[in-house]
């Protein structure tokens, strides 16, 4: 009953409902173009990565028995990044951040979820260090974790209601994969045949109009994270688990 609640409260305010449409690809990715200016990156000079190496870590409670939420890092400010001040002008993201950004359309919907997805992620890249030899960005031919970054964030800024199950299953549930890959571990959240998929997203009840409609979402988020997945280079599970802690920060629990 207390679920219903919003939307009977929302009910007596506005009469008539109003569906927008959803955002189209070209217009998301034009949206992100937008809010992504520039793409010149300054020489910074190269100074070891060292994130995560002082993160504290904080177990979030489980609450009268529910789903429990993700473990969520602190944010640590790297040296040499722009939140440091190096430098004195902000660092502006490179092509291949927004490129990619560009094709996870099929994950955000809403321009406010856009939005959403770039303030977040210049928030915390700012933090990382960006030089030539950065592992956020990518060096020595290794693709960088801002795939890891970004692809988290779009979960969490499109399906707001569902990253905290992604971000556990992520964190918990990796054991159960037989290779610690991003490709596994989007297969495991396969509707009706994935590993890591939520019981209640499984068989929802019948009668639960909000489980229904979970079930419908996380099938949904699946098919784009799927579609995200041929742009992402960055293949090894570690990143992800890693960043996810970080991401939680900015995730909703409900």
């Amino acid at each position: 009953y207390i679920q219903a609640m919003p939307t009977e409260y929302l009910e007596k305010i506005f009469q008539i409902p109003l569906t927008m449409p959803v955002m189209e690809n070209k217009a998301y990715s034009n949206l992100i173009s937008s809010l992504a200016p520039g793409t010149a990156l300054p020489e910074i000079q190269s100074i070891p990565d060292a994130s995560g190496s002082s993160a504290r870590t904080a177990a979030s409670p489980d609450l009268s028995g529910g789903p429990r939420t993700p473990t969520r890092t602190l944010l640590q400010v790297q040296a040499g990044s722009a939140a440091r001040g190096h430098g004195g002008t902000p660092i502006d993201l490179t092509s291949d951040e927004v490129q990619f950004a560009q094709k996870l359309g099929d994950l955000v919907d809403t321009p406010r979820a856009a939005k959403r997805l770039m303030n977040t992620y210049r928030l915390i890249r700012s933090t990382q260090h960006v030089g030539s030899r950065s592992r956020f960005l990518g060096a020595d031919g290794n693709p960088g974790e801002y795939y890891a970054v970004l692809t988290l964030l779009a979960i969490t800024a499109g399906y707001p209601t569902l990253a905290d199950r992604v971000l556990v299953a992520l964190e918990d549930g990796t054991e159960k994969l037989e290779k610690h890959e991003w490709t596994s571990f989007i297969s495991a959240l396969k509707p009706g045949s994935g590993t890591l998929v939520p019981p209640d997203i499984t068989s929802p009840a019948k009668d639960n109009l909000l489980a229904l409609a979970a079930a419908a979402k996380w099938e949904n988020m699946f098919v784009g994270l799927e579609a995200s997945f041929s742009d992402n280079r960055l293949h090894h599970l570690e990143p992800y688990r890693r960043w996810g802690r970080t991401v939680a920060r900015f995730s909703f629990t409900l």
